[in-house]
């Protein structure tokens, strides 16, 4: 694109695990950065309105689907090869709160009802990045 400006969205996630003793709260953030050039069919399909349209649409069916502990197996990499994410491909018998609520989170996006529409990859991609980020500052593991 030849463009002389650039408009970008940027999706902050913010993960708190409570325990019993509020000195041992654990705050993580993640963060997904998704570029909005003007847009052009089959490449850049997605503006700002569209973002936030699959935003909300992504945080109605949060809210919809509640029960964390019904999708806490849910795999979000099972189509990958098996050499990639290794430190958070587990038996999910050891699950922490955090990573119940990124596997609830996977399996909310895999299955948005805005998954179907062509701009849908950009916003999508960007709540992932950010939820891998988070999931990753989690483990102590960096996500690049």
């Amino acid at each position: 694109s030849s463009t002389t400006q650039r408009l970008n969205g940027l999706i902050h996630l913010i993960f708190k695990q409570i325990f019993d003793d509020e000195n041992n709260n654990k705050i993580v953030e993640g963060w997904g950065e998704i570029g909005l050039p003007p847009k052009k069919a089959g490449c850049y399909e997605a503006d700002f309105i569209d973002v936030q349209n699959y935003c909300q649409q992504f945080i109605k069916q949060i809210r919809e689907n509640e029960n964390i502990n019904e999708f806490s197996t849910y795999d979000p990499f099972l189509n990958l090869n098996s050499q990639y994410f290794i430190q958070i491909r587990n038996d999910n018998s050891s699950q922490n709160s955090f990573e119940k609520c990124f596997r609830f989170l996977f399996s909310i996006l895999d299955n948005c009802s805005f998954n179907f529409e062509p701009w849908s990859k950009q916003p999508k991609c960007g709540i992932e990045v950010a939820i891998l980020d988070a999931w990753a500052k989690s483990i102590s593991i960096p996500l690049f």
